[in-house]
């Protein structure tokens, strides 16, 4: 899965794992799994654009917004890749900054993309037949292809991203609904 952003802000990914029938426990994995404070699972600054600065937590990511990097897209991809089930992660914008764009719609700056990818492919979500993704805009994306779904998202919003391998389906919330 993969975290795309253009502009500023801060964006922190929590995960949760899917149980036998389908359901989310809601609970974060280490916590799951009686893990100690070491996260397993983590967003990985290898697998990331440069100007992805990914912190100590592994979860959190700050964006360079200045001098240019306002208007590229950031992606990075989780460290942990999934082959059936059902499993679902969501990302808080903890915060979106004001970038100068004089030449870009103030709905069009600062937007955070989310959604799924598979390893060693483009980090811009829903660019290629083999990524979708749905961002702040209010569209989801697949294959360069972008359509109305499930309306805008911004600071405060927590979105889910849920994956059906078995099922071949990808759908996503915003604030549990």
């Amino acid at each position: 899965q993969a975290l795309g952003r253009r502009g500023n802000g801060r964006s922190t990914a929590r995960r949760r794992v899917a149980m036998a029938e389908g359901e989310t426990t809601g609970m974060e994995v280490a916590a799951e799994e009686g893990a100690d404070d070491e996260t397993w699972m983590f967003l990985d600054p290898y697998d990331s654009h440069l100007d992805a600065r990914v912190e100590k937590d592994a979860l959190t990511v700050e964006t360079l917004h200045e001098d240019g990097f306002q208007y590229l897209w950031k992606g990075i991809r989780a460290n942990y890749g999934i082959k059936k089930g059902i499993y679902m992660y969501e990302v808080k914008i903890e915060e979106n900054l004001k970038v100068r764009m004089p030449e870009t719609r103030p709905e069009n700056q600062c937007i955070l993309r989310c959604g799924f990818s598979p390893p060693l492919t483009s980090l811009f979500l829903g660019d290629t037949a083999d990524s979708w993704g749905w961002g702040g805009t209010g569209k989801k994306s697949h294959n360069n292809n972008f359509a109305d779904y499930g309306g805008p998202f911004t600071q405060g919003d927590v979105i889910g991203c849920v994956i059906d391998i078995d099922q071949g389906s990808i759908s996503f919330t915003k604030n549990g609904q």
